[in-house]
């Protein structure tokens, strides 16, 4: 979001219906969003043990969000740094995973179910 003026900023956060990031400042844009919005974190493992690792459950519960955190095993992190804390691969179909089991089931088109992850019954 470098270079998007805060007020667009704040207007996409408010929108959204879920939020997935990686551990860090970008998240701090959540607590614009609306409460019961998802905020999904990407976290590297090597920060899952520190005193940080919570900061965005604090952001998320002060502001009626359903956060949960997705930690990034260390094998997935790229070896560009000496601490390589920055850069890594997301699982994509885990990530997905993990953000359509938090999200709310959708009505069905019909009025009959639900719709889960873009999936509805059959009729």
């Amino acid at each position: 979001l470098r270079g998007v003026p805060l007020s667009q900023q704040i207007t996409l956060f408010e929108g959204a219906d879920a939020v997935v990031g990686t551990h860090g400042a970008g998240l701090a844009n959540a607590m614009f969003c609306r409460p019961g919005t998802v905020l999904l974190e990407l976290l590297p493992e090597q920060l899952s043990r520190a005193s940080i690792s919570q900061i965005f459950w604090h952001v998320a519960t002060g502001s009626g969000l359903r956060h949960a955190t997705f930690v990034i095993p260390h094998v997935l992190m790229e070896k560009d740094t000496q601490s390589s804390l920055h850069n890594f691969r997301a699982p994509a179909k885990e990530v997905t995973q993990a953000l359509i089991s938090l999200l709310p089931p959708l009505p069905s088109p019909g009025g009959e179910g639900a719709c889960h992850g873009g999936v509805c019954p059959q009729k």
